[in-house]
């Protein structure tokens, strides 16, 4: 498979199959249907149903996080930039509870 970009070719095998091989993420633009425990992307990529709206982009093309609900976070939580809610006490304890690409908790 030649990617989009030409900078390389994959094997056929690696298309479609979840990870992106290509820089531009062109051996994921599939025009399958996914598996009923999956989710489509706008891409045409499948990923797991767990990986919607969970804060990190799996879609090449970030649609899995996109128009996700947001959740209400209950008193004793703190709310992240993403929408993610975590204890307080995670607030500040040198981890990156929020998530990969939100570091609001740590600010």
């Amino acid at each position: 498979f030649a990617c989009r970009t030409g900078e390389r070719c994959v094997p056929s095998a690696w298309v479609c199959d979840n990870e992106d091989d290509c820089r531009d993420g062109s051996d994921e633009f599939c025009a399958l249907s996914c598996a009923p425990h999956q989710y489509q992307c706008a891409s045409g990529q499948c990923v797991p149903w767990g990986y919607r709206c969970d804060g990190t982009a799996d879609c090449v093309d970030h649609s899995d996080e996109r128009d996700c609900p947001v959740p209400t976070c209950a008193l004793h939580e703190f709310h992240c930039s993403n929408g993610r809610c975590i204890p307080q006490d995670h607030v500040c304890d040198g981890e990156l509870d929020c998530g990969f690409a939100d570091h609001s908790d740590e600010a």
